[in-house]
C-alpha cells in the first residue's frame, strides 16, 4: 500500500525497505519480485534512476524460489530485462563506432 499510496502517502523508499525486509528475513519470492520491479523503473532508488544490474539479482533470487506463482513470473522478467539491457548495449557500442568511423573520415578529408 506504501507503495502505491493506497490509504497512506506514497513512499518508495518505505515500501523498498519493508519490502527488503520481507526478502531477507522471510525469503518472500513477491516482496522479491517488487524490488526488480521497482529497480527497473527506480522506485526508490538512489535519484529515482533505474538500477537494472540491482533489478536482474532481484529477479533472479526470486526465479530460484521456484515457488509455482512468483518465480514464474520472475525468470520471464529477468530474461526480458537481460534481453533489452544486451539490445542497449549493442545500440551504444555501433553508434560509438559509427561516431568513431564517422570522426575518422572527417580527419581524413580535412588532412587531404
Amino acid at each position: 500500500m506504501t507503495a502505491y499510496g493506497r490509504g497512506c502517502e506514497q513512499d518508495y523508499p518505505r515500501a523498498q525497505n519493508m519490502l527488503r525486509t520481507l526478502s531477507m528475513d522471510q525469503a518472500h519470492p513477491g516482496a522479491m519480485r517488487y524490488l526488480g520491479i521497482f529497480a527497473t523503473h527506480g522506485h526508490g532508488m538512489k535519484d529515482d534512476v533505474s538500477d537494472y544490474r540491482a533489478a536482474i539479482v532481484w529477479f533472479d533470487k526470486c526465479a530460484k524460489m521456484d515457488d509455482g506463482k512468483f518465480s514464474v513470473l520472475c525468470v520471464k522478467e529477468r530474461d526480458e530485462l537481460r534481453g533489452a539491457v544486451k539490445v542497449s548495449s549493442e545500440q551504444r557500442a555501433a553508434s560509438s563506432e559509427q561516431r568513431a568511423a564517422s570522426s575518422e573520415r572527417s580527419e581524413r578529408s580535412e588532412a587531404s
